[in-house]
């Protein structure tokens, strides 16, 4: 997922040799300290960057623009966080990839690449750019800092933003925030259950219970997304719906149907369009009948290419939704 962070600056660094690197590598064991890593590459090897970023951190991407130096010349960078726990061996992966980037599209590929330590000073960050904001017809997403005052008809969900994607910002939190409103909205009383794939924050799981499911289920494979997940549940006082499991999902490993004993009314995955599609056998075996499938998190280019990972599309019948480059489809299981 990618979130807009406006007028950063990074001081630029050699590409190769990186002698900086070594020296962060030692300094991993502070305490209190997140691992900055910004890269710019050229724009044709860009969504491939940050495709292999999202790997390494499935919290999300922030877009670094408009840079005060005029080697930045208004572009965008990549930016993850990494926990200190894993950023050495998370590190050498970027390397090599980079490195295979170059191959692939020439010298002069990577344009910046840059390592850094931030002790606790992106909180304050966060709260300087994350406000209460109204993000469809009836949800309301706020930090707990705020004392925003409901009104009539609105769902108020407190969000505390940390290394855990969704603060309802993002154009594809927007697009899923919305499908799930709308299932509710129709008064479709048969709607009881929500699984919710790629949790992050949890504010998917949140909003589900806040707008009527008597049941939701949020799964996520990364350890500090879960943590932050069940922190906002308990935010929210919805832990008597909602449940958080870390457990991975999909592919061999994967969480089988048959442990829950359950099908799903709602199945949302805000996945990659990579991602979605390496577990899309998965997400149709949890949807129950008459169910929906609702997936975000692909760009408007992949959509065929993502629904062809679910077969015959005409089993489904299909709601196409679009907010700047990204897609979602609400497919109705039949």
């Amino acid at each position: 997922m990618f979130l807009e962070q406006k007028n950063a600056h990074f001081h630029l660094l050699p590409f190769f040799p990186c002698p900086k690197l070594k020296i962060h590598y030692t300094v991993l064991m502070k305490e209190n300290v997140l691992i900055a890593v910004s890269v710019k590459v050229i724009d044709g090897a860009m969504y491939a960057l940050n495709d292999f970023l999202l790997s390494l951190s499935p919290e999300g991407v922030v877009e670094e623009s408009e840079g005060k130096t005029k080697e930045w010349q208004g572009e965008c960078a990549s930016l993850i966080y990494l926990e200190m726990d894993g950023a050495e061996n998370k590190l050498k992966q970027l390397e090599e990839y980079l490195l295979a980037l170059t191959d692939i599209w020439g010298k002069g590929t990577v344009l910046s690449y840059e390592v850094s330590e931030i002790g606790d000073e992106w909180k304050e960050k966060y709260q300087h750019y994350f406000k209460t904001k109204k993000v469809t017809d009836k949800v309301v997403v706020s930090p707990p800092w705020e004392d925003y005052r409901k009104r009539e008809g609105e769902i108020v969900i407190r969000i505390l933003p940390g290394v855990a994607f969704g603060t309802g910002t993002h154009e594809t939190t927007v697009l899923s925030l919305t499908a799930i409103e709308e299932i509710f909205l129709t008064g479709n009383k048969s709607v009881s259950s929500i699984l919710d794939v790629g949790c992050g924050s949890g504010i998917l799981s949140i909003a589900g219970a806040l707008l009527g499911a008597n049941r939701v289920f949020g799964v996520d494979s990364d350890r500090d997304a879960v943590d932050s997940a069940m922190d906002n549940v308990i935010r929210n006082d919805v832990q008597d719906i909602v449940e958080i499991r870390h457990e991975s999902f999909g592919g061999d490993d994967g969480m089988n149907p048959n442990i829950l004993n359950e099908r799903f009314d709602i199945v949302v995955a805000n996945l990659s369009g990579q991602e979605i599609k390496r577990v899309a056998t998965s997400l149709l075996a949890f949807t129950a009948h008459q169910g929906h499938l609702i997936l975000s998190g692909f760009l408007v280019g992949e959509k065929d290419e993502v629904l062809s990972a679910f077969g015959d599309i005409y089993r489904f019948s299909v709601i196409e939704r679009t907010l700047g480059e990204w897609g979602l489809v609400n497919l109705k299981v039949y």
